[in-house]
C-alpha cells in the first residue's frame, strides 16, 4: 500500500499519469460502493482507487443482450469459454495472526454488503461475536511496555481459529462448511490442524485446490509466530482433489483440470 500512496502523493498524479480508472467505471454494484463509503468514512482516496485498478480487473467476460446463432456444432473454444468454475467452491483465503484480525475482517464485510442497515441478516452472528469479539483481555497496566505492544496484545489474541463464510445475495452466512465458502479466514496454525502434513497419509486439502485470491495480513506478526505454518498452508494450495467432487465438472476451466491453478493465483 505504500507504494501507491507514494505514486498519489507524488508532484504528477493525475489519473493519465496514473493510467488508472475511476471506481465507478468498473461497473460495481451501486449499493455495494455506498457501503464502501459508510465504511471508509467518504469517498475512496487515490491510493485505494489505484491499488484497486490492480486487483479489481476480472479476466472473465460476460455479455448480454446479444443474439447467438444456436444452430450448428460447438467448438472447442466456445466450450472451453463457458466454463467458470474450479475444482472447489472456495476462492479466497485470507490468513491473519488472531482473531481480532479475523472479526475486523469479517465486519468489513458485513459493512460492505449491509451498509448501515437496521437488519442485516447473517447468520451465526451472536456466536461469532462471543468467540472471535473483544474478550475484554488487557495488559496489566504495572507492566511496562511500549504503547504499541500493549495495543497488540489486547482484545482477542487467540492464534488458532478458522472460520468459513459464504455470501448470498441477500445475506452472509457464517461458520459454513469449508466445502460451501466462498472465503475462508484463518490463522496459519488454525488451518494447519486441518490440512496436516505433507507426510501424512490423508490429508483434507480438497477444499483449498481452487484459492484465486490469497491473503496474507499482517505478514510481520505471522513472522513472530510460526513462518513453517504458513510455507505448510500455502503448499497445501491447488492440491488435486482426492475425494468426489462436489462441482459441475463440465464448468470446470480446463487450467483447473490440468493443475495450472497456482499460476493464476492472486497473491
Amino acid at each position: 500500500m505504500g507504494l501507491f500512496v507514494q505514486r498519489c502523493t507524488a508532484p504528477d498524479c493525475s489519473k493519465a499519469a496514473l493510467g488508472r480508472q475511476d471506481i465507478q467505471e468498473f461497473g460495481l454494484n451501486s449499493k455495494l460502493l455506498r457501503n464502501f463509503e459508510v465504511l471508509n468514512g467518504g469517498p475512496m482516496s487515490g491510493a485505494q482507487i489505484s491499488l484497486y485498478n490492480v486487483i479489481g480487473k476480472y479476466m472473465d467476460l460476460s455479455v448480454a443482450g446479444m443474439k447467438t446463432d444456436c444452430t450448428g456444432t460447438l467448438t472447442e473454444k466456445e466450450i472451453e469459454s463457458a466454463r467458470d468454475q474450479g475444482l472447489s467452491r472456495p476462492k479466497v483465503l485470507l490468513l491473519c495472526p488472531m482473531k481480532k484480525d479475523a472479526f475486523e475482517i469479517i465486519e468489513n464485510f458485513r459493512m460492505l454488503i449491509f451498509g448501515d442497515s437496521d437488519k442485516p441478516f447473517v447468520s451465526n452472528y451472536r456466536r461469532f461475536k462471543t468467540e472471535f469479539g473483544d474478550n475484554g483481555f488487557r495488559i496489566s497496566d504495572k507492566r511496562k511496555v511500549f504503547d504499541d505492544y500493549r495495543q497488540l496484545m489486547s482484545g482477542n489474541v487467540d492464534d488458532c481459529f478458522r472460520i468459513g463464510v459464504a455470501i448470498a445475495k441477500k445475506s452472509l452466512k457464517l461458520y459454513t462448511p469449508f466445502d460451501e465458502s466462498d472465503i475462508l479466514v484463518a490463522s496459519p496454525v488454525g488451518m494447519r490442524m486441518i490440512v496436516g502434513e505433507s507426510t501424512d497419509s490423508e490429508r483434507e486439502t480438497d477444499f483449498l485446490a481452487s484459492i484465486e485470491v490469497l491473503v496474507i495480513d499482517k505478514a510481520d506478526l505471522l513472522l513472530m509466530q510460526n513462518w513453517e505454518h504458513l510455507l505448510n498452508v500455502v503448499d497445501s494450495l491447488h492440491i488435486l482433489p482426492k475425494k468426489q467432487l462436489t462441482v459441475d465438472v463440465s464448468r470446470v476451466r480446463q487450467w483447473s483440470l490440468e493443475q495450472l491453478a497456482k499460476l493464476y493465483r492472486f497473491f
